[in-house]
C-alpha cells in the first residue's frame, strides 16, 4: 500500500500539470481574442459555452464508462470549474461587460453574478 506521502507527491505533479495545461489553454484563449478583435467578432459567444459544458459532460461520461471508481468527482464541480477558466480566458480575450437592471445587491445583480462569476465586468444599466 502506498504511503500518504507517496499519494500527496502524486497530487502535487498531476496539478503541476494541470496548471500547464490551464496556461497553455489560456494562451490559446488570448490569441482567440486577439482574432477576434481583427474580425470584429464579439468576446462572449454563448454557444460556444454550451458546446463546452456539452463536451466536458460527455468526456466526463467517457471516463467513468472506462474507469471503474467508488465515488465519483461531482459532475457540477468539474462544471463550475470550468466556467471559471472561461470566465478568465474571456477576461483575457479582452473582456465582456455584462449589464443588470437596478442597485448592487438586487435580484439582477445577483443573478448575473451567479451566471458569469467574477471575472466579468459588471455594471447596473
Amino acid at each position: 500500500m502506498k504511503s500518504l506521502q507517496k499519494f500527496r507527491e502524486e497530487i502535487d505533479h498531476i496539478d503541476k500539470q494541470i496548471v500547464e495545461l490551464i496556461l497553455k489553454r489560456a494562451e490559446f484563449a488570448s490569441e482567440i481574442g486577439k482574432y477576434k478583435k481583427e474580425n470584429h467578432l464579439s468576446i462572449y459567444k454563448p454557444d460556444r459555452e454550451v458546446k463546452i459544458y456539452e463536451n466536458i459532460k460527455k468526456y466526463y461520461n467517457e471516463f467513468y464508462k472506462n474507469n471503474i471508481v467508488e465515488h465519483k468527482f461531482p459532475l457540477e464541480a468539474l462544471l463550475h470549474i470550468y466556467r471559471e477558466l472561461m470566465s478568465g480566458t474571456i477576461q483575457m480575450e479582452g473582456g465582456a461587460k455584462i449589464g443588470y437592471l437596478g442597485p448592487p445587491g438586487s435580484f439582477s445583480h445577483v443573478a448575473v453574478q451567479a451566471a458569469f462569476w467574477k471575472n466579468y465586468s459588471i455594471n447596473s444599466i
